[in-house]
């Protein structure tokens, strides 16, 4: 008897490890797919963007305002970016660090 619940129990250790390992797999193949869309989506966003104003006339804060709705998600994006000016401040020391790093290498 107790070598048969020995057995029982090693096979619902295996079952256990397997179901987990299973998980796992698939979790890891949903992480993967969602961030492969992500990915999609964010790359034809941008691809979008640039060709509206490749085409447009508009300055780039127009365009944005012109896709922009008050209180909407996109607003809403932008202000969680930038709101405290942030994103603003790092670009611009982003773009200065380039150039200095040019004008060493000349």
């Amino acid at each position: 008897p107790q070598r048969r619940q020995r057995r029982t129990l090693l096979r619902e250790r295996r079952l256990e490890l397997t179901r987990v390992g299973i998980g796992r797999g698939c979790g890891r193949r949903v992480s993967s797919s969602a961030a492969f869309a992500a990915r999609r989506l964010a790359l034809s966003t941008l691809r979008g963007a640039v060709a509206m104003a490749l085409e447009s006339e508009k300055s780039l804060e127009e365009l944005r305002n012109s896709v922009t709705s008050k209180a909407g998600t996109t607003e809403a994006g932008l202000n969680a970016l930038n709101g405290d000016g942030t994103l603003d401040r790092l670009l611009k020391e982003t773009v200065h660090a380039a150039y200095e790093r040019a004008v060493e290498l000349r």
